[in-house]
């Protein structure tokens, strides 16, 4: 990543896959990759520097696997005083986070076949149109190699990258089942 802004002089793109999916879910622009480092530097920077004392909402699925979970915790714990702040926590509940601030709910709900939540499905409501529970994408690749998708997608079970059990195939979870509990707390903290 940190070689993204060097290399925007030479490629367009530093990873480009075949894909169905319109926002190109995917793929890699080194632009945004550069865009993102230089974000993610400055604010990691400034968070060693001083403690963030406005309120902020961070979510994350205990099986994110792009950012470590317990880290994210344990900096917004540390670095993210104000009582106002939220951070809702998708999975089992972490281990010694004593932080009322903190909301943990399962994300493991085998009645609507959701093994685990991913770290992209928090974002997108149920109902919505393309990444919904009845959206018009449905990303089935994700990461079980040598495993082909079901023909009956009612036996279909969803979660993070790379989920997998026996007799089971997982396509990616994409909308969040705690949307409107999302929605609450954004309030909860803009509101004050």
């Amino acid at each position: 990543l940190f070689l993204a802004p060097t290399i925007s002089y030479l490629w367009d793109w530093l990873d480009i896959d075949d894909e169905d999916n319109i926002v190109t879910y995917q793929s890699l622009p080194v632009r945004g990759a550069s865009l993102y480092y230089h974000s993610v530097s400055t604010v990691q920077k400034n968070l060693e520097a001083a403690r963030f004392n406005k309120p902020v909402l961070m979510t994350m699925s205990q099986h994110d696997s792009v950012l470590d979970p317990n880290a994210t915790l344990t900096a917004f714990q540390n670095r993210f005083p104000n009582l106002q702040s939220r951070f809702i926590w998708y999975g089992d509940p972490p281990q010694h986070r004593e932080d009322p601030r903190v909301t943990v709910l399962t994300s493991h709900l085998p009645d609507r076949r959701i093994s685990n939540f991913s770290h992209m499905n928090v974002l997108f409501a149920p109902e919505n149109t393309y990444y919904g529970q009845a959206g018009s994408y449905l990303m089935l690749e994700n990461g079980q190699d040598g495993l082909s998708p079901p023909d009956d997608q009612g036996t279909l079970w969803f979660g993070a990258w790379g989920q997998s059990e026996a007799e089971k195939y997982h396509a990616r979870l994409t909308w969040n089942p705690y949307f409107l509990e999302l929605l609450a707390n954004i309030r909860a903290v803009t509101d004050g």
